[in-house]
């Protein structure tokens, strides 16, 4: 409209300069559907409680992440961005990740959320309203409430809620070790046999679950990929982990479950081929397992007397370790210490049943609890042995189970060694 101020010429205006005022307010009062009437002198004031009302509803006829809006009616938008500037609208489409917003072609907008964060999949959904705020001083609009997933408030679930399915993760989906999501669910079957390193396609915030089709190999990171039990895992078909997204590029593994079920065993050996005198385990780490349990069914089928010792960390210096025995025969109960790792006695062509408990206190003392029996039937003993180290260690990595007399380890005899931490 024209500036009027100082207009008035002779006392009067002319008819163009008085009809630009008349001309405003009557298209105030039609944008709102009224039609003009002498007879109803409150229409100017209906015109503006109109766009008090819902001057800030818009129509979305943009695509999902991309919302375009227009006024409704014959309505006016704002002519260009101020500060606290209000829009709601009925979404056309749910977003799949950050989205952004053109209300009534002022410019696109970047949509956050009130912690300055980028929605998440789901949070604007179809058919949902929602209500967003411009903030000059960051230049975006912030969500003020929606009808999609919660953000500050808490969640009262009345109802039954749906993980969505997304589209099925193959080894196309797996680059330089990363596996990257779909934006089209939460929970997904994975169908390859990569080794994963990390995971991507998530925003901070985010629980999702992955179905395994297949021997992939998880590697555990201490940022990146934090694994339960903080030890790689290789999955079977059927297997499921659920995951949380706790930093940008940072994974956490929160669950694990497998189809076969949860099995503590590490590793088992049956002695085969020929005889042997020593049996290792590796690839232990006590800090992680907090403890381990080792049963080993000794055959022993030389004719003499054989000793077991356990040696940590390729220690097999005998005298780095000392040992208390107990002995139960009948009624007979005797005690010995010895410079050895010594936990476990089998007599000569004889089978012997031996359960260990080993572990490191806060201190680093290892230590190994032994039980065995010494012959069978009639003639059984108990032997309880204890042996520690002469010297503290700051992790166990491997476990060797040395026979005293050589290949008295025979074939057939079984060993297993369990973690202490499932």
């Amino acid at each position: 409209m024209q500036d009027l101020n100082d207009k008035i010429t002779g006392g009067t205006l002319t008819a163009a300069e008085f009809n630009q005022p008349m001309s405003e307010i009557q298209n105030l009062i039609e944008a709102l559907g009224q039609t003009l009437s002498g007879g109803d002198l409150n229409q100017l004031g209906k015109g503006v409680a109109g766009y008090a009302a819902n001057g800030s509803f818009y129509t979305d006829n943009g695509v999902a992440n991309a919302y375009t809006l227009t006024t409704i009616g014959g309505k006016q938008a704002a002519p260009n961005y101020s500060d606290g500037i209000v829009v709601m609208f009925s979404p056309n489409n749910t977003n799949t990740g950050a989205s952004t917003v053109n209300p009534a072609g002022l410019g696109v907008k970047s949509i956050k959320t009130q912690d300055g964060l980028d929605p998440g999949a789901g949070v604007i959904v179809s058919g949902k309203l929602i209500m967003l705020v411009y903030r000059l001083a960051f230049d975006w609009f912030e969500i003020l409430s929606f009808g999609g997933a919660g953000l500050a408030d808490a969640n009262i679930f009345t109802a039954t809620q749906t993980w969505a399915k997304g589209a099925d993760l193959t080894t196309a989906d797996v680059v330089s070790g990363v596996l990257t999501l779909g934006t089209d669910g939460n929970t997904f079957n994975f169908t390859g046999t990569d080794t994963i390193t990390s995971i991507a396609g998530a925003a901070v915030g985010t629980t999702f679950k992955i179905n395994f089709g297949a021997a992939a190999n998880l590697t555990n990171h201490a940022t990146d990929l934090i694994l339960l039990g903080g030890a790689d895992i290789t999955t079977a078909a059927g297997d499921w982990a659920e995951f949380f997204v706790y930093a940008v590029g940072d994974v956490k593994m929160t669950n694990y479950s497998r189809a076969a079920g949860i099995s503590s065993l590490l590793a088992e050996t049956t002695v085969s081929g020929s005889a042997v005198t020593s049996i290792d385990f590796t690839g232990l780490d006590i800090n992680t397992h907090k403890s381990y349990r080792v049963e080993v069914e000794w055959i022993n089928g030389t004719a003499s007397s054989s000793a077991l010792y356990p040696f940590f960390n390729g220690d097999t210096v005998a005298t780095g370790y000392y040992s208390q025995e107990v002995q139960a025969s009948s009624t007979t109960v005797s005690g010995s210490r010895e410079n050895t790792p010594r936990s476990a006695v089998s007599s000569a062509t004889s089978r012997t049943k031996v359960t260990m408990h080993i572990s490191r206190d806060t201190d680093g003392w290892a230590i190994v609890e032994s039980r065995s029996n010494r012959t069978l039937g009639s003639a059984i003993t108990a032997d309880l042995y204890t042996v520690s180290r002469t010297t503290t260690l700051t992790n166990i990595t491997q476990l060797t189970l040395t026979a005293t007399v050589a290949s008295s380890l025979s074939i057939g005899t079984k060993a297993r060694i369990y973690r202490g931490d499932l």
